[in-house]
C-alpha cells in the first residue's frame, strides 16, 4: 500500500451517519522537522518526518493537518488548521532537506 492510500485509510475513511465521508483527502507533502535537543526520539540526521495534508469536509471547509506515521504504518493527526486561518506556510532549506513551518 502506498503512502497516499495509508493516509486515506487511516485519516480520511470515516463516514458519518449519512454514510458520506466526513473529510476527503486532497493531497499531502512530506516535511522534516527538527528533533528537540535531548530528545530520545529516533531521527534521520536530527530531523523527524511529518506530513502536511490538505482535505475538505463534507460541508466544504478546507483543512491543513500535520500528521506523523506510526510504527504500524498508520497515520495520526497532530495539529489541524482551517485553511482560512493560515497566514503563511514557509519552506526553509536546511542542508539537503526542506523543512516546513506553519503559522496561524
Amino acid at each position: 500500500m502506498d503512502t497516499q492510500q495509508q493516509i486515506i485509510q487511516s485519516l480520511f475513511s470515516h463516514r458519518g451517519s449519512d454514510q458520506q465521508l466526513d473529510e476527503t483527502y486532497i493531497t499531502h507533502l512530506k516535511i522534516w522537522e527538527d528533533v528537540p535537543v535531548g530528545s530520545n526520539q529516533p531521527d534521520e540526521g536530527g530531523k523527524k518526518a511529518r506530513y502536511l495534508m490538505i482535505s475538505v469536509s463534507k460541508y466544504g471547509k478546507v483543512f491543513m493537518h500535520k500528521a506523523k506515521r506510526n510504527n504500524n504504518g498508520s497515520f495520526s493527526k497532530g495539529k489541524t488548521w482551517g485553511l482560512e486561518d493560515l497566514r503563511q506556510v514557509e519552506v526553509v532549506t536546511v542542508s539537503s532537506k526542506k523543512c516546513g513551518q506553519v503559522s496561524s
